[in-house]
């Protein structure tokens, strides 16, 4: 996939290491605390028609203690350990989240991002959707 979106002109923007704690939460809403190479953050995202809307998305400095307190109020869902590699194409981001135990998954970022960009102009022939949160898909068996 990398070098058919290379070959469609995007350029390698970064790649970023991630720790997510996700805190349970009713269905439908996430709460996480992600710790990047690049600086922490709290994230609450509600899910809206097959996507998720960001409510909130705030850098912390204090991610710890802030993770104590949450996992006081809420409880520890689960944990994700990720890469994310970015490429820039035209105003579009295409952010790679390469999920530990999990699998690689494209999140396309943009205005008007639609199903036809993704099949005709990515080239990506029937694609499969995500529609719950990281955490929730089926972890790959281990051999």
């Amino acid at each position: 996939m990398t070098s058919h979106i290379l070959s469609l002109g995007a350029k390698f923007d970064k790649e970023i290491s991630v720790r997510d704690t996700y805190f349970k939460q009713p269905g439908g809403e996430v709460l996480k605390i992600s710790e990047t190479s690049e600086g922490d953050s709290i994230v609450h995202l509600r899910a809206r028609e097959g996507g998720f809307d960001y409510l909130q998305d705030e850098k912390i400095t204090d991610a710890a203690a802030r993770k104590k307190e949450l996992e006081k109020e809420f409880g520890i869902k689960s944990v994700l350990v990720k890469k994310r590699r970015f490429y820039k194409l035209g105003n579009i981001i295409l952010d790679f989240n390469i999920i530990d135990d999990v699998g690689i998954f494209l999140v396309v970022l943009g205005p008007n991002v639609s199903h036809d960009l993704i099949e005709s102009h990515l080239g990506i022939k029937n694609p499969e959707y995500i529609t719950v949160p990281f955490d929730e898909l089926p972890k790959r068996k281990q051999h």
